[in-house]
């Protein structure tokens, strides 16, 4: 989550991570894993969703990830 808040800290700066995109798709992908470290309700995986810019939910790494939460019953 800290990695997060750095990519949201530096985009007020006006300051663009080229890898955010990347670092928030596997984000995103570790919140689906089952596991019980990691266990998170699917809500908040939307949640963080949506406080990404909307060209960041649109990359690639993203969309793929929503579709893989999709296919995951809840």
């Amino acid at each position: 989550m800290l990695e997060q808040m750095m990519y949201d800290d530096h985009r007020k700066k006006g300051i663009l991570v080229p890898t955010e995109k990347e670092f928030r798709g596997y984000y995103a992908l570790l919140k689906l894993d089952k596991h019980p470290g990691y266990k998170v309700e699917p809500v908040e995986l939307f949640f963080n969703l949506a406080k990404m810019t909307l060209e960041t939910r649109q990359t690639p790494e993203i969309l793929l990830a929503c579709d893989i939460a999709s296919l995951i019953p809840v």
